[in-house]
């Protein structure tokens, strides 16, 4: 193909893979009133994961063949062997409201202006890094990259960040995922965990959370130079608070109004209906509707590798169930204990480490029928933390691959400064998942 083609070909596929997503996502927010369109967003999956597919990286490529046809082969295996069938129900299994959630996040960020940082941080030293520590995790915990972007920016000297900083920031981030409904490891819980009763384990999260965050910012704080200590941290304008609190309120009040609705198409609708509102509330109606209608139409493809890898990691665990079902060994005979929970975050960490995504091992595991309901809590908490551990030493992780780009800190130096959060992180998994348990069985 000549360069000419394909520079006019590549519109055309950022053009179909944004306008393919964007189909996802009104049909998930269809089914917020009608289940069935749930199957449509199925459906639709495949065309999003072509669209994505062919904007994503050869690397998240590969990955995708490997899953799907893995899943394809799998299905094909238990058609012929075991006579299963493949109903149309199958289709709600495609990870379609997760990769909703996990797009729409697009029009936050294409709509609204944040601001800079206005107010001169006036704490430096230890207090100074505390604070920007749980800045970072409360903006991040709802904002995710959009927050890093923002408190990055400030933090940067000469277009890049210092290691301390950068590990900082990637570490507070990622603990967002131990309870945030913004994540999307949340959606992956609530797609491979139907009956969870996440309240309890976000509770739960968030206390270990902001544990886990000041213990890594007090060795992060042991590790600066005198020069470093006297840096001012990053002070939190007010109105920068506005998005993440309206958008928390937003679900929470959603998923208390409509218990049967999955959280996650709560945090869709909340992507959308928030930023529509502010959009209109600052800079007029039509410039607003005109910003969504350019997201939608080329603006949704930023995240296409995530995307690719769920909607195939989503092919790969139907197949292997529908195989796995019928074979002699499963891992549903494990005992749920939090022991069993705990080595399965050991594995996901681990397994990230050597350059497998988060996704493909909670897959292996749902496909193989790890997650049963008696097991649920246990199980959930245990995918919430080995995500999030794994989101920092991980090579494919989304929050190692952004700063490494987007700062220029070598993402080989920023796993390593990592490492020592992880080994914290797994220690405290354990009585984690362990209270998970017990603080779900008390709520009934």
């Amino acid at each position: 193909m000549s360069s000419t083609s394909y520079a006019a070909s590549a519109p055309r596929a950022t053009r179909f893979a944004s306008v393919s997503t964007a189909v996802v996502i009104c049909c998930v927010l269809l089914s917020i009133v009608f289940e069935w369109a749930n199957l449509l967003a199925g459906a639709a999956a495949f065309a999003m994961l072509i669209g994505a597919f062919l904007v994503a990286s050869s690397r998240t490529r590969l990955v995708v063949v490997i899953l799907v046809a893995i899943g394809v082969v799998c299905a094909t295996s238990s058609i012929i062997w075991f006579d299963s069938s493949f109903e149309a129900t199958q289709l709600s299994r495609l990870n379609q409201d997760m990769v909703a959630m996990l797009a729409a996040g697009a029009f936050i960020r294409g709509v609204l202006t944040f601001l800079q940082n206005e107010t001169p941080p006036k704490l430096s030293g230890g207090p100074g890094v505390l604070r920007t520590s749980y800045v970072s995790h409360f903006m991040g915990s709802v904002l995710n990259f959009v927050a890093l972007g923002i408190v990055g920016e400030h933090l940067q000297r000469r277009g890049r960040l210092t290691l301390n900083n950068a590990a900082l920031l990637s570490q507070s981030l990622v603990t967002g995922a131990l309870w945030s409904p913004f994540w999307t490891v949340s959606a992956l819980v609530v797609v491979y965990i139907p009956t969870i009763a996440f309240l309890p384990v976000s509770v739960t999260g968030i206390v270990f959370a902001l544990t886990l965050i000041m213990i890594s910012a007090m060795l992060n704080i042991r590790r600066r130079s005198p020069e470093e200590l006297r840096e001012h941290g990053f002070a939190l304008h007010p109105r920068i608070l506005v998005l993440p609190l309206a958008l928390m309120v937003f679900v929470m009040v959603g998923h208390i109004l409509l218990p049967d609705i999955p959280v996650p198409r709560i945090v869709v609708l909340a992507s959308l209906v928030i930023p529509f509102l502010l959009g209109s509330i600052r800079g007029g109606f039509n410039q607003t509707a005109r910003k969504f209608a350019r997201v939608a139409a080329s603006g949704l493809t930023g995240s296409s590798n995530e995307v690719a890898l769920f909607i195939a990691a989503g092919i790969f665990t139907l197949g292997g169930s529908m195989l796995t079902e019928h074979l002699p060994f499963q891992l549903s005979g494990l005992p749920p204990t939090a022991l069993t929970a705990w080595l399965l975050t050991v594995a996901i960490v681990l397994l990230s480490a050597l350059g497998v995504h988060p996704v493909i091992s909670v897959s292996v595991a749902a496909a193989m029928a790890m997650f049963m309901p008696e097991g649920g809590p246990l199980y959930a908490a245990a995918v919430l933390w080995g995500w999030s551990l794994a989101s920092a030493v991980g090579p494919l992780a989304g929050t190692v691959i952004f700063i490494s780009q987007r700062f220029g800190v070598k993402d080989r130096d920023l796993i390593l400064a990592n490492v020592p959060f992880t080994v914290l992180g797994l220690a405290l998994a354990y009585p984690a998942i362990y209270v998970a348990g017990v603080l779900t069985a008390a709520w009934g």
